[in-house]
């Protein structure tokens, strides 16, 4: 059941700040080798996007296995997601089952992850479906139209390079190219 798989990655980062980081997070997840059963992501303004997460993210709030709550802040409005206790009985045994002995590295990515700043997930997941659904494997120009696409965001480029480095050295990555 992907609300649950969704919900553990939600517990495991402490909670999520923001419906742009939870996409993110769960795009990169999924490139990890981590089979969350989204599979429509496509690029979009913000990067990687899922409306099949959308939806289940809305199920998710709507049936109590996730807690949203909603923010506003001025013109913006935040999305911050957490887990019930009732939820939270729940996931580990789940989680266990379904990942066996990758659950300790999906819930330590998960958590790493969600110490991220979602500008940096954005330009970094941006660059994972660049150079993997896109097939742009020469760096210049995988940063180039990274540039081009998220200028605005340049100041995170570094944090994102570093970010990516760590990336392919986490145990939930090497476990997803075996």
């Amino acid at each position: 059941m992907r609300e649950l798989m969704l919900a553990g990655l939600v517990d495991a980062a402490g909670g999520v700040d923001g419906r742009v980081k939870l996409q993110k997070m769960v795009f990169l997840m999924q490139k990890a080798g981590l089979d969350l059963g989204f599979d429509d992501f496509r690029l979009y303004h913000y990067g990687p996007y899922s409306s099949g997460l959308a939806d289940s993210t809305d199920r998710s709030a709507a049936c109590g296995l996730l807690d949203e709550r909603v923010e506003l802040d001025g013109d913006q409005v935040r999305y911050l997601y957490s887990v019930p206790e009732e939820t939270h009985a729940m996931i580990e045994p789940y989680l266990h089952t379904r990942l066996g002995e990758r659950h300790r590295a999906f819930c330590d990515t998960a958590h790493w992850l969600g110490k991220q700043r979602s500008p940096v997930l954005e330009v970094a997941a941006t660059v994972v479906y660049l150079r993997d659904e896109e097939g742009i494997a020469d760096p210049a120009e995988l940063w180039a139209t990274v540039e081009g696409l998220k200028g605005h965001l340049s100041r995170y480029f570094d944090q994102a390079r570093a970010l990516l480095s760590e990336w392919d050295r986490r145990p939930v990555q090497r476990a997803g190219r075996e």
